[in-house]
């Protein structure tokens, strides 16, 4: 494109020149005839230049006509692209949010459907089997089970729960030293405290998994757990201790 452009404009400049030329010429014989009487040499040097100004005149139509239709040419190319820019952008945009669905149904499919969730207190006696309890007094800690479930889209390897325990009064039991942290939701933004990480190998099989939490279990009511993965909350259940 850049190559038409300069050609082009060399020719404007040719024609430039042609038109200075022209008039030259125009002067010069101009200057022949207001001398009333010439020499036969004199007439016939006028007609010469007068057939060389027909001729530049005609060459210069020529170029002025050509360019023209370059310009025309080029005009039109330029429309053809403008087009095609905004076609490729359009484009381009659209594969984008088709990407971003994409993207999102392959993280909603990664998720995990817990099932059996069980949230139980428990204390221990002294043989170390574990006995379900009701009262808070004799509760030592809760115990947290689910299933994973089967799931081939979420790729196999170490994946992280995060269990939110909330207590009575509806504040998220959080202790800072026992692996208590935040994470983001994934709908809002938001970062919310969770309670306690569950880390453990996935193998795309239906897994069973334990969460124990004994630290600030002290008040009667109903204690609600929530279990996130990726920001998204996959479970939730409660036990209510008199």
């Amino acid at each position: 494109m850049r190559r038409r452009w300069n050609w082009n404009h060399t020719k404007e400049r040719i024609i430039v020149g042609q038109q200075a030329e022209i008039d030259k010429q125009k002067k010069t014989i101009s200057g022949l005839f207001a001398k009333g009487k010439m020499t036969s040499n004199e007439l016939a040097k006028a007609k010469e230049m007068i057939a060389q100004f027909e001729t530049s005149i005609a060459e210069m139509k020529k170029q002025i006509d050509q360019l023209v239709q370059d310009k025309q040419v080029l005009t039109s190319q330029n429309q053809q692209l403008s087009t095609d820019l905004s076609s490729e952008k359009q484009t381009t945009s659209q594969l984008s949010e088709q990407n971003k669905g994409l993207s999102k149904k392959v993280e909603l499919g990664s998720l995990l459907q817990l099932k059996n969730i069980a949230v139980e207190a428990i204390s221990k006696k002294k043989n170390g089997k574990e006995v379900t309890e009701k009262r808070i007094k004799r509760t030592e800690s809760l115990r947290v089970t689910f299933e994973t479930g089967d799931n081939k889209v979420l790729e196999a390897g170490n994946i992280s729960l995060f269990v939110r325990i909330i207590n009575p009064k509806g504040e998220t039991i959080s202790v800072a030293d026992q692996g208590s942290g935040t994470l983001k939701l994934a709908d809002n933004g938001e970062n919310v405290q969770y309670t306690k990480k569950a880390d453990f190998d996935w193998s795309q099989t239906n897994k069973k998994v334990v969460v124990y939490w004994s630290q600030n279990v002290k008040d009667a009511g109903i204690y609600k757990v929530e279990v996130y993965q990726s920001g998204y909350i996959i479970g939730q259940g409660q036990v209510e201790l008199k």
